[in-house]
């Protein structure tokens, strides 16, 4: 048998073979990601300016709750453990503990992390650097650069 007779017979074989079917909750389920608003998607799937305005809300939510810190504190210190006795007091007291805590992480960061910050961020940027040069010169070198046609 040829290579002719052979390609003949397979495509006459192939054509007599019943169309492929598909699932019947394919339809359904493609519908229905397709017809999903935006907001019940993936957050990496919203449009940018909504995802851009979301972490500018983040943000903000998280800068006011921080500026309203010591407000609340002095409000819960004066008025929580009548509300609640002994316990609003030790909850009071461990609020103290733990803005005690927050100052001391933010001052070992001031003086450890924020000396250094600077060069690694340029220790980084130069192993990007590195490696880029090392992967294109790596594709030139051992793969024969680029196929021509």
């Amino acid at each position: 048998m040829n290579p002719d007779e052979l390609e003949r017979l397979v495509d006459r074989e192939l054509k007599r073979l019943p169309a492929p079917k598909t699932p019947p909750t394919l339809m359904p389920r493609v519908l229905m990601s397709i017809s999903r608003p935006w907001y019940e998607r993936s957050w990496f799937s919203w449009p940018r300016s909504w995802q851009a305005a979301s972490v500018v809300t983040l943000a903000a939510l998280i800068i006011g709750i921080g500026m309203l810190q010591p407000t609340v504190a002095g409000e819960l210190g004066a008025r929580f453990p009548e509300f609640l006795g002994s316990a609003g007091a030790r909850l009071v007291a461990a609020a103290r503990e733990i803005g005690t805590l927050a100052s001391a992480m933010a001052l070992v960061r001031r003086a450890v992390l924020e000396p250094i910050l600077g060069s690694l961020a340029a220790f980084i940027v130069l192993m990007w650097t590195a490696c880029a040069a090392f992967g294109a010169a790596l594709t030139r070198l051992a793969l024969g650069g680029t196929s021509q046609p």
